[in-house]
C-alpha cells in the first residue's frame, strides 16, 4: 500500500494479506507443517455461498475496493488501522487478519520451535532446509567430521554452511546445579509459595531459581510433547470442550520510572469430563526483542500500513498504545507505552485465539465430534469460523458461547442456592402443567422446553440467547448462544448441548491456577499503591512476564499428568492417553 493510500484510508487489494500455513512457499517452515492451512479472510455466515471461499485479487493490477470472489473491502472505523470484508451475496462484515501472523502465532504455541531445537538440522535462516532434521531428510545434508566432544558435524548441500548434531544423549541435568533440590523446588512452586520464600526455603541464590524454572519447562515441554503424541493419532470419539479466558497482572517498569499494571491475556481449554487442559496460551511472545521489532517495523513502514498488511501483525507495537480502543479497555495505556519489557512484546489477542484453536484443531484432528463450550467474545465466530470450517461443514463441531448475570457475585452462596431452588420450582410447574413435558424425564423435559421456546430468544448485539431453565448456584442466568447456527441443523439435534452447556472444566484448572501459584493470585485492591489508576502496582504480579509462560505450561503438565494428594486418577488417564498416574521425577529426569 503506498503512502499517500494510507493517509486517504483507501484500501488496496493488491496488498491482501498472504495465506499462511502449507501455502507453496521458500518458507521451510511450511513443510514441517503441512497438514496447517492458514487463511482465515473468508465469508463467516454460514448461511451463506460465500461461506469460507477466500477472498482473491482482482485480474487486473488497478487499485480496486472489489476483489475476487463477490467482496469488497472497507477500512474499519472503529479502529485506525482495522481493514474489514464485506460479503457481496449477504452483505456480511467481517475484519481481516494477516494469515501469516497467524500461522506464527500457532507454530509458537504448538511448540514447534522447541521441538526445533531439539533437532540436528541447518541453522541457516535462509536455507530452503532450515529447519529439515537430518534424520528424515538424509540426503540434504552430508558429513563433515566430529567436534572435540565426539559429536558428528555436518554441512548443508545447499548454503554449504556447517553445523553439529544436537546432544540428546547427556543427563538432562547436565551441568545444573543443585538437581538434588529440583524435586522439593519443583512443589514448592506448584504450592503457591513465592520465589522469595523458595529462596528462603531452600537455600539457594535468585539467578538459581530462574534457571530451574527454565529447566523445569523446557523438561514439561518435552515430556507432554512426548505423551500427546497418542492425542494426535488417536480418535477420542467425542469430546466436550469449554474455553475461557482471564487475565493476568504484572510489574513491567522502566528505568528510573514508578512501578504499573499490564494485563497479559490466557486462553484455555479443557475437557469438561476428564479436566485435560489441552491448550493454555498467554499473549505474550517471550523470544523476541521488543526494541529490535519496533525499529524494524518503522524502518519497512510497518506504521503506516494498516494492521493486516504489516510485517509485525500480530505483535502490539509502541505506535498501537493510545491508539486501539481494545488496549484501552485492558488496562492504562500510560502503564503499557512506558514499561515494555526489554525481551518479549504482547500479542494482540485475536490472533491468540487463532493460534490456539488452530493448535486445538490440529491435537484432536483424529477425534470424530467436537463440542466448543466458550466464554463470550466478540471474535468468537470468526475464528470458530475459520479453523473449524471443515468440521462445521461435516457436522464434526457444534460451538456455543456462555454468558451469565454477574451482578449476582455480590450474594452468598445461600442467596445464590435459593435462586437456583427458585428456579427448579419454577421448571416443575411448567413441567406439571405442560402435556409435552409432564411425561418426560428430567434431561428430556428441559431439552423439550429449550425447543419449544428456540424461536423465542433473548436478543442482545444481534445474537439470539437461550436461557438456559435451571442454571446451578454459580451460574445465575446462564444464556447460551449458538455460534455455529446453519441451515441443515435443527435444534433438536442439538438441544442436549445447550442443557449441559457449561464451562466447569476449564473454571476447575483457573482456580488452580490462582489457588496454587503465587503470580497469578488476585491482587488485593485495598493496598495503597492501587489508590492512584495510573499507579496500578500488584503485590504478586511478575516483572518479566515470560515465567508467566513458563509456569503455566509447568502448571498444565503437572495438572494433567502428576499424581498427587486428592487425585486418584489423573485427568491424563481420565482421557485414556496414559495408564499411570506419573511422579514429578518422571518429568524432571525424562528424556
Amino acid at each position: 500500500m503506498s503512502e499517500s493510500k494510507s493517509k486517504k484510508h483507501n484500501c488496496n487489494s493488491e496488498k491482501l494479506p498472504p495465506y499462511g500455513g502449507s501455502q507453496p512457499s521458500n518458507n521451510p517452515r511450511k513443510k514441517l507443517s503441512e497438514s496447517v492451512f492458514v487463511q482465515v479472510n473468508s465469508c463467516k455466515n454460514m448461511d451463506c455461498e460465500n461461506y469460507n471461499i477466500p477472498v482473491k485479487l482482482p485480474e487486473n493490477n488497478k487499485r480496486f475496493r472489489t476483489c475476487g470472489n463477490d467482496y469488497m473491502l472497507q477500512k474499519e472505523y472503529d479502529r485506525s488501522n482495522g481493514i474489514r470484508l464485506k460479503c457481496l451475496k449477504c452483505n456480511e462484515w467481517t475484519s481481516i487478519y494477516n494469515n501469516q501472523s497467524i500461522y506464527d502465532e500457532y507454530l509458537g504455541i504448538s511448540g514447534y520451535f522447541d521441538k526445533l531445537k531439539r533437532t540436528t538440522h541447518c541453522k541457516n535462516l535462509e536455507c530452503i532446509n532450515y529447519g529439515l532434521d537430518i534424520k528424515d531428510n538424509p540426503d540434504e545434508y552430508v558429513k563433515n567430521g566430529k567436534t572435540a566432544k565426539g559429536m558428528s558435524k555436518y554441512r548443508c548441500k545447499l548454503c554449504k554452511k556447517g553445523f553439529s548434531e544436537y546432544d540428546n544423549k547427556s543427563k538432562t541435568t547436565k551441568h545444573h546445579t543443585k538437581h538434588h533440590k529440583n524435586r522439593l523446588i519443583f512443589k514448592l512452586l506448584m504450592s503457591q509459595v513465592s520465589l522469595r520464600g523458595i529462596i528462603d526455603a531452600t537455600e539457594i541464590g535468585s539467578s538459581t531459581i530462574y534457571a530451574k524454572i527454565n529447566f523445569f519447562y523446557d523438561q514439561c515441554r518435552k515430556f507432554t510433547q512426548s505423551k500427546e503424541k497418542k492425542i494426535q493419532k488417536t480418535n477420542l470419539k467425542s469430546l466436550r470442550i469449554s474455553s475461557d479466558h482471564q487475565y493476568y497482572q504484572t510489574n513491567w517498569r522502566a528505568k528510573g520510572d514508578g512501578e504499573y499494571n499490564v494485563q497479559l491475556y490466557n486462553l484455555s481449554s479443557v475437557d469438561n469430563n476428564s479436566g485435560y487442559v489441552f491448550v493454555s496460551s498467554l499473549n505474550f511472545d517471550p523470544q523476541v526483542i521488543s526494541e529490535e521489532i519496533n525499529k524494524d517495523a518503522l524502518e519497512i513502514g510497518d506504521l503506516e500500513k494498516f494492521n493486516p498488511y504489516r510485517k509485525y501483525a500480530r505483535y502490539i507495537l509502541d505506535d498501537d498504545y493510545g491508539k486501539d480502543q481494545d488496549l484501552e479497555k485492558e488496562s492504562p495505556v500510560r502503564a503499557r507505552f512506558r514499561n515494555k519489557p526489554t525481551k518479549g512484546m504482547q500479542v494482540h489477542k485475536t490472533y491468540t485465539m487463532f493460534g490456539h484453536f488452530f493448535h486445538l484443531r490440529e491435537l484432536l484432528g483424529k477425534t470424530k465430534y467436537l463440542t466448543l463450550y466458550n466464554d463470550y467474545d466478540s471474535a468468537l465466530k470468526t475464528v470458530i469460523g475459520s479453523v473449524f470450517a471443515e468440521r462445521i461443514n461435516n457436522k464434526r463441531l457444534e460451538a456455543y458461547a456462555l454468558s451469565f448475570d454477574y451482578h449476582h457475585k455480590g450474594k452468598s452462596r445461600v442467596e445464590k442456592e435459593e435462586i437456583t431452588k427458585k428456579h427448579k420450582d419454577d421448571f416443575e410447574q411448567i413441567k406439571i402443567h405442560n402435556p409435552e413435558l409432564k411425561y418426560l424425564d428430567e434431561f428430556s423435559a428441559k431439552c423439550r422446553l429449550v425447543e419449544l421456546n428456540f424461536d423465542n430468544p433473548s436478543i442482545a448485539d444481534n445474537k439470539k440467547w437461550h436461557y438456559h431453565p435451571t442454571p446451578g448456584a454459580e451460574e445465575q442466568g446462564k444464556r447460551i448462544w449458538w455460534i455455529t447456527e446453519r441451515k441443515g441443523v435443527d435444534i433438536e439435534d442439538i438441544s442436549g448441548d445447550i442443557i449441559t452447556a457449561s464451562n466447569n472444566g476449564v473454571d476447575r484448572f483457573f482456580q488452580t491456577c490462582r489457588r496454587k501459584l503465587s503470580f497469578f493470585e488476585r491482587t488485593n485492591k485495598k493496598v495503597g499503591n492501587q489508590k492512584d489508576k495510573e499507579r496500578n502496582w500488584s503485590q504478586y504480579g511478575a516483572y518479566d512476564p515470560s515465567i508467566l509462560v513458563k509456569l503455566l505450561e509447568i502448571m498444565r503438565v503437572y495438572y494433567n499428568f502428576v499424581g498427587r494428594k486428592g487425585v486418584k486418577i489423573t485427568p491424563a488417564q481420565k482421557l485414556g492417553i496414559v495408564k499411570k498416574a506419573y511422579d514429578i521425577n518422571d518429568i524432571l529426569y525424562f528424556k
